[in-house]
């Protein structure tokens, strides 16, 4: 936890170490959210210029940082990178209503979700040259993309149409989509990907119905 913080949330790591994450100072005014940047045992507080909430989502191997920023509380995400050199970009999917990034490789290609304007959440892919792909889980109601490896593989969780709904896991690989689910399980998320394939997220063994009570995992494939 950061000093001084009333709470702290690690959100990303990459092979060097260096974390990012979000913490709120119990003096500043309402609805003030900061990120920080941990790196060789040095914390950096992160501010998108002129924003109330800077949330930090996930670190490249090289450096660049991805993630959001609200305006105001109430205002929509609007994505962002911070480039390994300080520079900030904003990112935004054509016609969204707000952009959420989670996750960028080495390459800087970076994935997240974003709600169009009928309020249906879809899950994207954007290249480093900034191409977007929408990516929508076939027959889902809600699809969220969080990690991107070296390999170019993404992973995320979707919510299926059934009554109850269902969270599944998902991989995206070479163009294809395949549910990734835990054994036994009635809902599996995935949040976490690494280029050796290990993946991590959360897991629920409620009855379907039943008030959903979540655990943790990781698993290899």
């Amino acid at each position: 936890m950061r000093r001084g913080a009333s709470w702290t949330h690690a959100w990303g790591i990459n092979a060097r170490g260096d974390i990012v994450g979000d913490f709120r100072v119990p003096t500043d005014p309402p609805g003030v959210i900061h990120g920080f940047l941990v790196s060789k045992g040095a914390l950096t507080r992160i501010d998108y210029p002129g924003v109330a909430m800077t949330h930090p989502r996930d670190i490249s191997p090289t450096g660049d940082i991805v993630g959001g920023y609200m305006a105001t509380p109430t205002s929509p995400w609007v994505g962002f990178l911070i480039d390994r050199h300080g520079a900030a970009t904003e990112i935004r999917v054509p016609g969204a209503v707000s952009t959420s990034p989670f996750g960028i490789n080495a390459q800087g290609d970076m994935v997240g979700e974003f709600r169009d304007t009928g309020g249906a959440t879809h899950g994207f892919l954007r290249t480093a040259a900034g191409a977007f792909t929408q990516l929508d889980y076939p027959g889902a109601t809600y699809t969220s993309s969080w990690k991107i490896n070296t390999r170019g593989d993404v992973i995320g969780y979707y919510w299926d149409a059934g009554t109850p709904r269902v969270s599944h896991g998902f991989l995206y690989k070479d163009g294809v989509y395949s549910t990734v689910g835990y054994p036994g399980a009635t809902h599996t998320m995935i949040h976490g990907l690494n280029s050796e394939g290990e993946i991590c997220g959360m897991v629920s063994f409620s009855p379907l119905g039943s008030a959903i009570i979540w655990g943790g995992f990781s698993r290899t494939w």
